[in-house]
């Protein structure tokens, strides 16, 4: 039910109140039916917009013949505001994220916890590492967090690369192409 004409819609109608403080377009809160909500919230988990859910205040009595107290009731509608990745997403040009040239990419949990595997084999196989640092330099590794492993990965890539330490030859070897 995910339509691209559905939130590039919604993207455009919120766009019109950017930059706006909080959250102000109405739209239905979970109803897989409805397919702006779908849209919405898929929008939402993209990164694109933010919403929050507006809960309406009722009055339930606690038992027959006593006193009622007020209580919030299951959110039935959202509301949302758009952010820069949403309004970038609606640029052409793709906007300062593109002119920037910032990538963002998304590790799932197992591709850190492969990407941590590497990285500890790799400090076993080392000639580089003192036989007496490994132990620890693997422990390390261990008790990074998932955002710690992100960003040691995304270190060595550039150390890699940007750095000069892989020359192209060097890394046609390693990742093997035929153009095809």
């Amino acid at each position: 039910m995910i339509e691209k004409a559905c939130y590039i819609n919604i993207l455009k109608k919120l766009a019109q109140d950017y930059p706006s403080e909080k959250p102000h377009y109405e739209f239905k809160w979970h109803d897989n039916k409805d397919i702006e909500s779908v849209n919405m919230h898929y929008l939402h988990e993209s990164g694109f917009v933010e919403i929050e859910r507006v809960h309406k205040v009722g009055v339930v009595p606690m038992y027959p013949g006593s006193m009622s107290r007020p209580i919030k009731t299951q959110p039935k509608r959202g509301k949302a505001k758009i952010i820069k990745a949403g309004m970038d997403y609606l640029r052409e040009d793709g906007g300062l994220t593109a002119e920037l040239n910032i990538l963002t990419i998304r590790l799932h949990p197992d591709t850190i916890s492969d990407i941590r595997e590497l990285l500890t084999a790799r400090i076993d196989a080392s000639n580089a590492i003192c036989e007496d640092d490994k132990p620890e330099a693997k422990d390390w590794i261990g008790n990074l967090k998932d955002e710690g492993v992100k960003q040691l990965t995304t270190r060595l890539i550039s150390l890699g690369i940007d750095k000069g330490a892989l020359t192209l030859q060097q890394l046609k070897e390693l990742i093997p192409f035929d153009g095809n």
